[in-house]
C-alpha cells in the first residue's frame, strides 16, 4: 500500500520520495524526519523481530475469518465492532511472538477499530448512493491520507544559502515524513525511517 497522497486541513498533497528530493537538492542522506526528531526506540516492539511470521498472519486470518460471505445493512456497523474485538484478542494471543507493550496494543487495537469504522460508513454511503462497495483499500488509503497533521514545530534549515523551514508529518502511525519550506516551494517527503507496518 502506498503512502503517495496526504490531507492537511482540507488540501490534498502528493507526497514525494525523501530520496528523491535528496537527489534533485543534493542534500545529505541524514536530511529527514530523524535529523529534526530523532525517535527513541528503546523498549519498543519491531514486527520485523517478531520471529515467527505466523503470530503475524494470525491477525488478517482471524479478521478475514470472521468476515461472514453475506451482511445485512443493518449488521454492517455491529459487524466492524466485532471485527475489531477479533483483531484485539487475536492480537492478544500472537503479542508473546511480537512484544507490544499494553499501551502499542491498544494504539494498534485503536487504530485498527477507525479504520473499521471507515469501512462500515463507506459501505453504508455507497448502499444509499446505489454504488458498487468500495475497496477496503481505497478506503484504507483515505482513512490514513485524512489522519495527517502538521507539527506546530518548525526547524530551520540552511542549505545552498537559502534558509528552509521543515516541519514533521504524523499519520495514524506516528512520524511519516516532512514539509519542507524552500525560497520557491512547498514538498511533502515521505520518509519511512520511523513508519509502522
Amino acid at each position: 500500500m502506498t503512502h503517495s497522497k496526504l490531507i492537511l486541513n482540507g488540501v490534498e498533497f502528493t507526497l514525494l520520495d525523501i530520496q528523491t528530493f535528496r537527489q534533485q537538492h543534493g542534500l545529505p542522506h541524514p536530511f529527514g524526519v530523524g535529523l529534526f526528531e530523532p525517535k527513541d526506540s528503546t523498549g519498543l516492539a519491531h514486527l520485523d523481530q517478531a520471529g515467527s511470521s505466523a503470530a503475524l498472519h494470525a491477525l488478517p486470518a482471524a479478521v478475514l475469518n470472521a468476515i461472514p460471505a453475506q451482511v445485512k445493512l443493518t449488521d454492517v456497523m455491529p459487524l466492524m465492532t466485532d471485527l475489531g474485538v477479533t483483531f484485539r484478542l487475536t492480537l492478544d494471543q500472537v503479542n508473546a511472538a511480537i512484544g507490544l507493550r499494553p499501551s502499542e496494543l491498544d494504539y494498534a487495537v485503536a487504530g485498527f477499530e477507525d479504520v473499521c469504522q471507515a469501512m462500515g460508513y463507506a459501505l453504508m454511503r455507497a448502499h444509499a448512493l446505489k454504488q458498487p462497495p468500495p475497496s477496503f483499500d481505497a478506503v484504507y488509503a483515505a482513512w490514513l491520507a485524512g489522519s495527517t497533521r502538521l507539527s506546530q514545530t518548525v526547524h530551520p534549515y540552511h542549505h545552498h544559502n537559502e534558509d528552509w523551514q521543515v516541519q514533521i508529518l504524523n499519520n495514524a502511525y506516528g512520524r511519516c515524513g516532512l514539509m519542507v519550506k524552500t525560497v520557491n516551494n512547498v514538498a511533502c517527503l515521505h520518509d519511512a525511517v520511523y513508519a509502522c507496518p
